[in-house]
């Protein structure tokens, strides 16, 4: 069915908006999918915040060069959708490949991210990754567990730390403090290195 000017101009005003708004987009093709399929991929990427559309490719094309991006010309061919990452890349590109897991007729064809065009392989390894929350917990996490593990020793009191209270000749050379040396460790799940 063709579509006036008009509304072709209205389709390109959502397509840059969604692209402007996006951190990441991620291309679908969707040939044979029938629309319950597609209505499920939908709502499981509302889930994780983002968006999926069906999409003409010419106009997506054009909503893509407004926005100073480049994809490669096989990506947008035949039937094509897309998801618009919002707030997560990696928790969208998970939901994606999930929902599509059960679907034989959606392809990930590629995407694009942080000013880059990604592969179908690399949308997989995005989807991988834990999402954002779990991220910041973990970094939360390794930045807090050193700092409560660390045991302040006495140099006097080791003889391998000896060295660092002592002089050239063996004065004291900080008589009337008390040094500190504090071991750095590497932490694991079940073990403690030095």
């Amino acid at each position: 069915m063709a579509i006036t000017k008009q509304r072709k101009e209205e389709v390109l005003a959502h397509y840059s908006d969604w692209v402007k708004r996006s951190q990441a987009i991620i291309l679908v093709e969707y040939t044979g999918a029938n629309m319950k399929s597609l209505d499920a991929i939908r709502a499981k990427i509302r889930e994780a915040g983002g968006e999926f559309h069906v999409v003409k490719n010419t106009l997506a094309r054009r909503a893509f060069e407004a926005n100073g991006m480049e994809f490669p010309r096989e990506l947008l061919v035949k039937s094509s959708a897309i998801s618009f990452a919002f707030t997560d890349p990696a928790s969208t590109a998970k939901a994606l490949t999930d929902a599509t897991k059960a679907n034989e007729f959606v392809k990930v064809k590629g995407g694009f991210m942080a000013g880059k065009a990604l592969t179908a392989a690399q949308v997989k390894a995005l989807s991988d990754m834990p999402p954002l929350p779990v991220m910041r917990a973990t970094l939360l996490g390794v930045l807090q567990a050193p700092a409560g593990k660390l045991r302040p020793h006495d140099c006097g009191t080791r003889p391998r730390f000896g060295g660092c209270r002592q002089g050239v000749h063996g004065e004291e050379r900080f008589p009337r403090r008390r040094i500190v040396c504090v071991p750095v460790y590497m932490y694991t799940s079940t073990q403690v290195y030095r």
